[in-house]
């Protein structure tokens, strides 16, 4: 397993740490699970709300710069609120899609690549009809033996809803991911798809 500096990144992203960055808190069972699935295999990342980009600084940061890295987010200028570092580090991206997300554009826009990912994480908006609808997609981007995670889903009856919009096929490697006990968040619920 991929021995990984979270320290340099916890200003940058709140995908490592528990509450607000600035409480000293730290989800270790978060860190567990984005180490289980970032590896030597991994060759494309599609990241889904990147924010000021913490994310792909992450990456770079623990050498792996080699991955070819796919944005996109909304409005990735902004700050937010939950992000003590408010530089903008979407230049690491390879690619990087300006819009929204959920929509034909964004597939259109990802075909134009001939992109399929490795590992994908959707930690857009939050919101049940946008997690659903790229759950119900999610196929038209992931690899045969890639991993879909959707982030920040807002309580376990949520969860267990969209987990009706997984695709069929990938059903038997769904399951629901609740991290709320560890890292003492409302919403540290994620549906992981691993097709591995």
């Amino acid at each position: 397993m991929n021995q990984f500096n979270y320290e340099s990144s916890l200003n940058n992203t709140d995908k490592f740490s528990g509450g607000f960055l600035n409480d000293g808190s730290y989800g270790h069972n978060y860190q567990l699970l984005y180490k289980n699935f970032i590896n030597d295999k991994v060759k494309s990342i599609l990241e889904i709300g990147t924010a000021n980009g913490g994310f792909g600084k992450f990456l770079h940061d623990n050498g792996l710069q080699s991955i070819k890295l796919v944005g996109a987010d909304i409005s990735p200028n902004d700050k937010h609120y939950h992000v003590s570092d408010h530089t903008n580090y979407n230049y690491l991206y390879n690619y990087f899609f300006t819009g929204n997300a959920f929509s034909e554009d964004f597939f259109t826009w990802n075909q134009s690549l001939n992109m399929k990912y490795d590992f994908i994480v959707e930690d857009a908006d939050h919101v049940y009809e946008t997690q659903s609808y790229m759950l119900k997609n999610c196929f038209r981007l992931l690899n045969p033996n890639g991993v879909y995670i959707c982030e920040d889903v807002n309580n376990y009856i949520i969860a267990k809803q969209l987990m009706r919009s997984v695709p069929d096929e990938y059903k038997p490697y769904a399951y629901i991911w609740d991290g709320t006990d560890s890292i003492h968040r409302k919403d540290d619920i994620c549906i992981v798809i691993d097709l591995r």
